[in-house]
């Protein structure tokens, strides 16, 4: 009874394996579909929002133009504000977008933190700050190394 089974299942795989195989998909004419069906669906979002707006007062239309720009602001100052955390931090700008928090005190202390595991992940080593080999060990500060270097 068993061999039965075993011998009816190995003709359903053979069966499977001499199925033909799908034709492959035309990646061409399925960009170009998605492409048209992505405008059409824009067009239809943007009568949406003309027939929702059609009902509304001027007012009402401004103050949402309002709040958009203001969140578009708060966008950009915290946008600012990362940036500025991870150049003081000398996090690399890449990983700006990776600090976490409201306040400048809050995306500091997430600095520190990315700062410190990406550390525990190159094993603690840190590029040593002074100078090069061919660069002269008296100068500390990067405007007296960019202006030596220009006199060469």
């Amino acid at each position: 009874m068993a061999d039965e089974s075993e011998t009816a299942a190995t003709a359903d795989e053979n069966a499977a394996d001499d199925a033909p195989l799908p034709k492959a998909p035309n990646v061409k004419a399925m960009e170009t579909a998605l492409r048209k069906a992505n405008k059409e669906a824009e067009n239809a979002r943007i009568k949406l929002k003309e027939y929702e707006d059609r009902d509304k007062s001027e007012s009402e239309r401004a103050a949402e133009r309002i709040a958009a720009a203001e969140q578009r602001a708060i966008e950009a100052e915290r946008s600012s504000l990362r940036l500025r955390i991870a150049a003081n931090k000398n996090l690399p700008p890449k990983l700006a977008d990776r600090l976490h928090g409201d306040t400048e005190d809050e995306m500091s202390a997430d600095a520190d933190e990315l700062l410190a595991e990406l550390g525990n992940r190159n094993g603690g080593t840190k590029v040593p700050a002074g100078p090069r080999n061919d660069q002269p060990t008296t100068e500390t500060d990067m405007s007296s190394l960019i202006r030596e270097r220009m006199r060469r």
